[in-house]
């Protein structure tokens, strides 16, 4: 089973091992407790972040919005109390989205297997 990787545990691998968080936060115009968050998996990617990081280490902005989400929905997913909710949810999507296949009784069930 794949198991997602936080993003700051990947962007510890792209810095520069002589570079000290502090010179990285400046670089790329943030303070350094923003980006030592994000290395310590305190803290999340944002879009913003997402941005500066292409820009600074010549990535995809999509790589590092995909690895997060990836991460938490994972993470949630792992959740046995959200897992315990979850299946509590009672489906209530239209007529119109069952007739075309939109949604169906098997997609969430599927969903929720995963």
């Amino acid at each position: 089973m794949y198991i997602a990787v936080h993003p700051g545990r990947v962007l510890r691998w792209y810095l520069p091992e002589d570079m000290t968080i502090g010179e990285a936060a400046r670089r790329l115009g943030v303070n350094r407790q923003r980006l030592s968050a994000i290395l310590n998996q305190r803290a999340g990617i944002s879009a913003d972040m997402a941005l500066r990081l292409s820009l600074a280490l010549g990535t995809s902005t999509e790589m590092w919005l995909s690895m997060q989400r990836t991460y938490e929905l994972r993470k949630a997913r792992r959740s046995a109390h959200l897992m315990k909710e979850l299946r509590k949810i009672q489906a209530f999507w239209s007529p119109k989205a069952k007739e075309k296949g939109i949604l169906t009784e098997r997609k969430l069930q599927n969903y929720l297997k995963e």
